[in-house]
């Protein structure tokens, strides 16, 4: 009988499919910014992913697999936790983190890949309380335009200006469904509600083509000059064939 290979990026269902993705020094991300203010596992920002001094800055995106899987195409989940830091607690900035089908599409034009042919399910997640400044979940299904959850009570969380860590936590309930939480502590307990109409959880109906999702794209970026924002993406885990 040939020796067992132990593969550290293969996972029981249900298990841990990256425990911690940043732990490489970035080596496993590749760094796509036009303008590079990004930081991975650097000894500034240890074990996360930053973005520093965004201020007018566009199109800053990593991406990398999902440890060399494909998730299952009905339920899984992603914990992380997030935070903006600013001069102005209103300034302004944007962050998406996507679960993507392919690495390259995605990285098109503005980094939307609006034009390309891609399956996504992804958050947009915004850092003020500016009347259209809230969270929302989206998708894209293959050539098709991207749809964002509604902007209405469980579509959309509004954000508190100047916030803190949040505890994000990121769900494909079936394959019709999918699910955003937020939390205020770390063990995923205290459900973010600073807005009592727009607060934790939401929830969107999405395509059951939507599939085969193996890329995790990040994307962030300041919304207009003079908005000095920095923003951190750590403790990302994945656990695939199982919901929280």
């Amino acid at each position: 009988m040939p020796p067992t290979i132990f593969n550290p990026y293969r996972f029981a269902v249900g298990g841990v499919t990256c425990a911690d993705p940043f732990d490489d020094s970035g080596a496993n991300w590749t760094n796509n910014a036009a303008t590079n203010k990004i930081q991975i596992d650097t000894v500034s920002y240890p074990d996360q992913l930053a973005w520093v001094g965004l201020d007018d800055i566009q199109d800053q995106i990593a991406y990398r697999t999902i440890c060399g899987e494909t998730l299952d195409n009905s339920k899984w989940y992603v914990n992380f936790n997030q935070k903006f830091v600013a001069k102005d607690p209103t300034d302004q900035a944007c962050f998406l983190l996507e679960n993507c089908s392919n690495s390259t599409a995605m990285n098109k034009n503005d980094g939307y890949g609006a034009g390309a042919t891609v399956d996504v399910l992804g958050l947009y997640i915004h850092s003020d309380i500016a009347v259209n400044a809230k969270n929302f979940l989206l998708y894209k299904d293959g050539s098709n335009a991207w749809v964002k959850s509604a902007n209405a009570g469980g579509g959309a969380i509004r954000m508190e200006a100047g916030r803190g860590t949040l505890y994000f936590q990121h769900s494909r309930e079936s394959a019709t469904s999918q699910k955003l939480s937020i939390f205020n502590s770390s063990d995923f307990s205290d459900n973010y509600d600073f807005d009592a109409t727009f607060k934790s959880p939401i929830t969107q109906t999405i395509p059951s083509t939507v599939i085969g999702l193996n890329t995790w794209q990040t994307l962030s970026f300041g919304d207009g000059t003079g908005y000095e924002v920095s923003q951190q993406l750590k403790d990302l885990q994945m656990y695939d064939g199982v919901l929280p």
